[in-house]
């Protein structure tokens, strides 16, 4: 039986340590599918401060995080620099870690595009200067190390301004040659001073050469990594030698250097590169995509190392402001100034102490007396100012004047009331008041006449407070003599103002002697604040009264159709011609848009179920509202049955703080109706210009050359026959029939141009190209023509528009542009034929009046109208011109042409306005 028992206890006790051992697994592998897996991939070998630095800023985000593992590889790039090498070195790594499920690399000092394929890579410290381009690929990112160089020498300048000789140490390495690019790059333009490089020297000689320098020189140290020699050194080893060598200050661009022997200058933190680094790559890991990080540029910030600004004599002030100054000498009052500081601070507070023991007593029953009447003031004045603050526009004068009685009776004065301002007038007229049984009621007014320097005073904001005859000012006059007159004892008028404007004024008065604390008396400006808010509200409710009132009116007023939207969309108000509108549109469309509704929303709707314009109109208002545009117009149709009717859409923004906009419907079907007449008549007309040029060119072709053909041979043969005529006969004779000839060449000429028959037989390329050969030769221009892609077949209409448009451009050209080269260019789309016109000219102002106003230029543009094509002209001064016309490669004649060209022009206006 105990065998037994003790057998079944081991079966549980095993059990149970296998479910245990079951659940720490899976606890294990869920917890290591969590974490990330970061590879760092350094260039070097760790062993430089600039490596460390980074590794430092790099751990120091992501070092203490539980969800993160962190992996190193070490390049060598150093003692192994052969391309070879570190090619299958990356190989071998990209083996390594090809299943290891990386999430993400970081790499200090180094670009590796592609390094893992699909792997995001944040990269850090890279000097963009020697870099073949700066585009990074979409899964790349990080932080650039853009040096401050000429931040470095104007300091250096600064703290030797008479120095004119800069040295610049540099090595052979490749970093070393990148930095001393990027420096020769950035100091271009200082030819005040005299650069000298020594790239090119062994160490040893560099100490020799910079302990023979005078101290008036300016030394900047970039980088050597490897020397003359060939042999590899820490940059940062070297500057104690240097600095102990040389009679100059050294100056430097890494504050790894602050410390070793450099004055300083503008100097980058490789340590902050790290962490910007190791920041971005959590922003990728949460799922940020790199492309959508730019790369941070590097910012330098100026530190200095007091020993070294010491030593060479440098002056201090001459630091650009903000300069960091480390391993200062601190001074006596430096170093003990806690101590000093302390010991006067605390004789002072016995002094303090001393002093307000003894006042104590007679401040203590002061302050009591006061604090309870400040108290019951602030509990009165926060009643009377939630009464007004929930109060209806229609109870505010009764309210107003049990407020006063309520100060009244808790101030224990005579009287108290308020004075409205009226607007452009220099009186304040009495409007609530409460005073005690038996008292002289207020004045109904205080006007300039009676009052000059109190009313003055109240409409510059100043409190006037008389508690006393010696209170009043020499010009108050008149105002001491009305107080004498009624016996007042105390007098005060507060201002109730808002945003520099008076409201009015509230008064006291007393009739009995007071003796009133300037702290109470300061304590009525709070009083003011609540009757000038009642009366804020008073006048904001009248004038929203009449400005709802106004709004209604111009609305009605208003000859477009005009609706009001809130900031998403809803509609607030409409006018009449809105509302008549809605009855013809919605009779045929089905679409209501009627004051409640969303009309953004509405817009969506149409535009799912096909309206060819809503998604347009809806953006286009959505931009407006969101103030991505400042306003929007876009031209639209509804075509109900047997008509075509236009409308010109305006959104614009409504200025006020809960936003929305003004939507306003213009018709413009008249408008349409005409431009498509004007297009009409405009094909008319050039179709008509063409029949009669070749109407034109056959007569000249015809008659006036074969007359004059005929002409010249008469003259010739009645020259060679007159063997016995006199020679100078024979001469002219042959003269005449020289000019005879020329001028049939110049009719025939003429006739072409006029009508190109090339064009008619031998198509569009070949006339094209005839016709820029005949103008060069006759002009010595040099034209290269060429074509690619063109389509076999080109409508006659779209051939005549593009020989036209080359001919004018031609002509152009030739008389004036003064170019000696052009370039005429045919290529053809899927769809499109594209014609560019280039030449090297003196250029002209396409938006000048001239421009606008020539006839050649019009021309071109209504041709390509005609046939639904459209033209582009850039041009400056003494750039020459590119003409770019573009046109359908279709035909289209007559009415159809038309109808094509509106619905083009109708397009590109949507998509400009859009």
């Amino acid at each position: 039986m105990g065998a037994n028992r003790l057998c079944n206890t081991c079966v549980v006790v095993t059990l149970g340590l296998f479910v245990l051992v079951s659940l720490s697994t899976i606890d294990a592998a869920e917890a290591k599918q969590k974490h990330k897996r970061i590879l760092i991939v350094y260039p070097q070998e760790m062993r430089t401060p600039g490596e460390l630095a980074a590794d430092r800023g790099i751990r120091a985000v992501l070092g203490d995080r539980l969800d993160i593992e962190l992996y190193n590889e070490h390049l060598h790039r150093s003692f192994f620099p052969d391309e070879k090498f570190q090619a299958e070195q990356l190989a071998w790594f990209r083996n390594k870690y090809q299943n290891q499920s990386i999430d993400l690399i970081i790499s200090p000092g180094t670009i590796l595009p592609g390094f893992l394929p699909g792997v995001p890579i944040v990269f850090c410290c890279v000097e963009a200067t020697g870099l073949a381009t700066t585009k990074l690929p979409v899964n790349m990112t990080g932080t650039w190390l853009t040096l401050d160089f000429l931040g470095t020498v104007e300091v250096a300048r600064r703290l030797q301004p008479k120095v004119r000789q800069v040295i610049v140490l540099s090595g052979t390495a490749a970093w070393d040659r990148q930095l001393e690019a990027g420096f020769r790059q950035a100091v271009h333009g200082l030819t005040e001073l005299q650069f000298n490089y020594w790239d090119n020297l062994p160490v040893s000689v560099i100490r020799e050469q910079l302990a023979k320098l005078s101290p008036d020189t300016i030394i900047i140290y970039l980088s050597i990594q490897r020397d003359a020699t060939g042999q590899v050194f820490i940059p940062r080893d070297l500057l104690p030698s240097f600095s102990k060598a040389s009679p100059a200050p050294i100056y430097g661009f890494s504050e790894d250097f602050i410390g070793f022997g450099a004055v300083g200058g503008s100097v980058i933190s490789l340590e902050s590169q790290g962490k910007q680094a190791a920041q971005i790559a959590l922003r990728v890991l949460g799922g940020a995509k790199p492309s959508d990080i730019p790369p941070i540029q590097a910012t330098s910030e100026f530190i200095f190392d007091w020993r070294q600004l010491h030593r060479f004599g440098l002056r201090e002030s001459a630091l650009p402001p903000g300069s960091t100054v480390r391993f200062r000498v601190p001074s006596v009052w430096e170093l003990y100034r806690k101590w000093m500081i302390g010991s006067l601070t605390l004789i002072l507070l016995q002094t303090s102490f001393i002093l307000y023991l003894l006042l104590q007593r007679r401040r203590r029953a002061r302050a009591e007396h006061f604090l309870e009447l400040e108290l019951r003031f602030e509990a009165m004045l926060s009643e009377l100012s939630a009464t007004f603050s929930s109060l209806p526009a229609v109870r505010v004068d009764a309210e107003i004047a049990a407020g006063l009685r309520r100060l009244r009776l808790f101030l224990e004065l005579d009287r108290i009331s308020v004075f409205e301002h009226i607007d452009g007038e220099m009186q304040f007229v009495l409007s609530h008041s409460s005073s005690v049984d038996g008292v002289s009621p207020a004045p109904r007014a205080m006007g300039r006449e009676q009052f000059p320097w109190l009313v003055s005073s109240l409409l510059k904001g100043d409190d006037c407070v008389i508690q006393s005859v010696q209170d009043c000012p020499p010009e108050a006059a008149k105002e001491n003599a009305f107080l004498l007159e009624g016996k007042y004892k105390f007098t005060a008028l507060i201002p109730l103002q808002t945003g520099g404007s008076i409201l009015g004024c509230l008064s006291f008065v007393s009739f009995k002697e007071h003796n009133w604390p300037k702290e109470l008396v300061q304590q009525l400006k709070l009083v003011a604040e609540v009757f000038s808010n009642a009366l804020i509200r008073k006048r904001a409710d009248i004038v929203l009264e009449y400005s709802e009132s106004l709004k209604d009116a111009v609305l009605v007023s208003l000859n477009s159709n005009v609706a009001v939207l809130d900031h998403a969309g809803a509609i607030l108000s409409v006018n009449q011609k809105w509302i008549d509108m809605e009855y013809i549109r919605g009779a045929y469309s089905g679409a209501h848009f009627s004051t409640g509704m969303n009309y953004l929303k509405k817009c969506r709707e149409l535009a799912e179920v096909g309206s060819p314009f809503a998604e347009i109109i809806a953006d286009g208002i959505s931009a407006v509202l969101s103030g991505q545009r400042e306003n929007f117009e876009v031209e639209y149709s509804c075509i109900p049955p047997n008509e075509d009717i236009w409308f010109l859409i305006s959104v614009t923004p409504l200025r006020r703080e809960a936003g929305g906009a003004v939507v306003t419907h213009m018709d413009i079907t008249e408008r349409k109706r005409d431009e498509r007449h004007m297009l009409e008549l405009s094909g008319r007309l050039i179709n008509a210009q063409e029949d009669e040029r070749s109407r034109i060119a056959r007569e000249l072709h015809d008659d006036f050359s074969q007359r004059l053909a005929l002409i010249a041979m008469e003259v010739e043969q009645l020259s060679q026959t007159s063997a016995t005529a006199h020679h100078t006969v024979i001469g002219r004779l042959h003269m005449v029939w020289e000019r005879i000839t020329e001028l049939s060449s110049d009719i025939h000429r003429l006739s072409h141009r006029l009508h190109s028959s090339k064009l008619q037989y031998v198509g569009l390329l070949a006339a094209a190209k005839s016709l820029c050969d005949e103008t060069a030769r006759k002009h010595h221009i040099q034209i290269e023509f060429v074509h690619h892609d063109m389509p076999e077949t080109i409508s006659p209409d779209i051939a005549l528009c593009f020989f036209r448009i080359v001919q004018e451009a031609l002509n152009n050209i030739v008389k004036h542009s003064g170019a000696k080269q052009a370039r005429i260019e045919f290529s053809g789309a899927s769809s499109t034929i594209r014609l560019r016109i280039v030449d090297a000219g003196v250029g002209f102002d396409p938006g000048s009046r001239t421009a606008r106003g020539g006839l050649g230029l019009a021309s071109m543009r209504e041709r390509l109208r005609l046939i639904g094509g459209s033209l582009a002209i850039r041009s400056l001064h003494m750039e020459g011109t590119e003409i770019l016309a573009e046109a359908p490669a279709g035909s289209a004649t007559g009415e159809t042409r038309s109808r094509k060209t509106e619905q083009h022009t109708t397009g590109r206006t949507i998509g400009e306005m859009t």
